[in-house]
């Protein structure tokens, strides 16, 4: 970390850095250059010329450093760019106290300032993260940006009784997302360099992580508060705002920074980073697959969440990248469908689509994924988990129904139905299944960010539960896709011709009715294929030590074998 620097990146030419009071560059620093290492690098910067090595003091870990670093030439910048971007940024600090003021007195509080921020929080983040936007546009426009759509209210929901027979439920739900943001943006604020991702993730993936731990362990407390404050439930004498107020005072109350560095350590002692970019998706409902169609009423709390637009929860979860999912479109802010909650977890502009991997760590993801249920407090219903793979690599073939029946053991749903029959019930209940019978096992998705576009291999088939340690599912799919990058089994992606009435497919529903015992030797080959897609996960090998790599296939292991037991008993 380099404090009283601050970085740009200018859509016309190389990113720079120039000195700034109480602002702070994050970067690498490169040990063991030699004099000769130092002239290359002069001669390759220009130095003295578009850039001026300058020497200064670094934050690696907790030790200050004298280190060199390379500072934009400030009185050679109109040379390299047609208009030199202004010093000053916009302060929209300002911007947003002068909005608060208009909204909410003269002299705004402190609590008042945070409750209206984090109203507005999605917007300012859109603006912040687009700085080259940011610094050029005016006054007005940063005022324009922040009020569209603007600070919500509770208006429409008192004039109308359906939605006052949900409101309980979902301001609950509107205010637990409050808190959770404002612990988010305390941890992130307080432990910048502890949570930093590399760059090409998700940027908020350990912060969220931690905040909803902290959360979910002061969840009584949380509860206590707010029916303390009649917080929890439809008031006619408040506002939306005074619903963020009371968040915000909540999120004071639990915040405990010896909680968050306990937190912290646990994070950081047993990260498991890979290569390999990971992602997720998380689906939600109080009825299950009766989500998608389902009729007004059948969910008497949320109506399968037809007024989640009404309560500005796109804008309340999007940190989580929370929305609507209805399996046919997003459905924008004022609009209304039924279907599933879903996280789509480092997706934090739904309505461009924008989205970054979680993170390259199985370990994080699960424990994210662990996270996000217990602080969802929905009933947990599927899960996509996506891994990203190289441009270019061309699709391989799936050997044997075995391979897949070993991955839906792991992460599938097996057990009995209303008459007491075994059955995985996914694929048996068709809820992975088209009217025309092919199978979503998985599909081609990409992450997109900007100019960045990323192939990943989604996979649709896992069921969600409460408290589930997904690291032994995510690194057996991760080695499968590793070994062959098998095609997607998708009944509209060419080239594997997955349709209806494939053989695989069939072989596959049958097992599905009627699940039996895979073979040891099936077990063992798909033990080995995993092992050897792990070891190349590198192009020199592996990317998790050997000992968390047996440690893993030894649970997977178990896991089949624990299954297993259970078949044609």
């Amino acid at each position: 970390m380099l404090h009283g620097y601050e970085h740009f990146s200018p859509a016309e030419g190389y990113a720079y850095i120039l000195p700034k009071e109480g602002a702070t560059v994050r970067g690498y620093l490169l040990e063991g250059l030699g004099d000769g290492h130092l002239q290359q690098l002069d001669t390759y910067e220009a130095e003295g010329d578009m850039y001026l090595r300058r020497e200064v003091e670094v934050i690696a870990g907790d030790t200050a450093v004298r280190a060199y670093a390379y500072v934009a030439n400030e009185a050679r910048l109109a040379r390299y760019f047609t208009s030199p971007p202004p010093r000053e940024r916009l302060p929209l600090p300002a911007v947003l106290e002068e909005l608060i003021a208009e909204s909410g007195g003269q002299a705004p509080s402190e609590e008042e300032v945070a409750a209206r921020s984090e109203l507005l929080a999605s917007e300012v983040d859109a603006i912040l993260s687009s700085p080259e936007l940011y610094r050029a546009l005016p006054r007005d426009e940063v005022r324009r940006c922040l009020l569209n759509p603007g600070f919500p209210t509770l208006t429409t929901v008192k004039a109308d009784n359906e939605l006052r027979r949900h409101a309980d439920a979902y301001l609950r739900f509107a205010l637990r997302h409050i808190v959770f943001n404002q612990i988010e943006e305390l941890v992130g604020r307080e432990y910048a360099a502890r949570v930093a991702q590399p760059e090409g993730f998700y940027p908020r993936s350990v912060s969220a992580l931690i905040a909803l731990r902290c959360v979910n362990t002061a969840r009584e407390r949380m509860e206590q508060f707010a029916a303390e404050e009649g917080a929890d439930r439809l008031r006619d004498d408040w506002e939306y705002v005074d619903y963020a107020r009371c968040g915000v005072r909540i999120a004071a109350r639990i915040a405990d920074r010896d909680a968050m560095e306990n937190v912290l350590a646990w994070a950081e002692t047993h990260r498991q980073p890979g290569r390999v970019p990971l992602g997720a998706e998380l689906e939600f409902s109080p009825i299950g697959s009766g989500a998608i169609g389902s009729r007004p009423g059948q969910d008497p709390a949320y109506d399968s969440f037809f007024y989640f637009n009404d309560f500005d929860l796109l804008r309340r979860g999007w940190k989580l990248g929370m929305y609507v999912d209805n399996h046919k479109a997003v459905v924008g802010p004022g609009e209304r469908c039924r279907g599933f909650l879903e996280y789509a977890l480092g997706r934090w502009k739904i309505m461009e689509d924008t989205s970054l991997p979680v993170t390259n760590d199985p370990w994080l993801l699960s424990q994210f994924i662990r996270e996000a249920v217990a602080f969802c407090g929905i009933p947990p219903h599927s899960l996509h988990l996506s891994f990203q793979i190289p441009a270019g690599r061309p699709y391989g073939s799936i050997e044997r129904v075995s391979d897949l029946c070993c991955l839906i053991m792991l992460g599938g749903d097996i057990g009995a139905d209303a008459h007491g029959d075994l059955r995985e019930r996914r694929i048996f209940n068709g809820e992975i299944e088209d009217s025309w019978g092919g199978l979503y096992l998985s599909r081609e998705n990409t992450h997109s960010c900007g100019d960045r576009v990323a192939k990943v291999i989604e996979y649709q088939f896992p069921r969600l539960a409460t408290g589930a340690d997904y690291v032994p599912l995510i690194i057996a799919l991760k080695g499968f896709q590793l070994a062959g990058n098998p095609h997607p089994v998708n009944p509209f992606i060419e080239g594997a011709d997955y349709r209806p009435g494939h053989p695989m497919l069939a072989e596959l529903k049958a097992w599905a009715a009627r699940p039996k015992r895979i073979g040891a030797a099936a077990i063992s080959s798909f033990l080995t294929m995993v092992r050897n897609g792990l070891r190349r996960e590198r192009d020199d090998g592996p990317a998790h030590s050997p000992q968390f790599i047996d440690r893993i296939m030894d649970s997977i292991e178990h896991r089949l074998h624990a299954v297993n037991a259970l078949l044609n008993r």
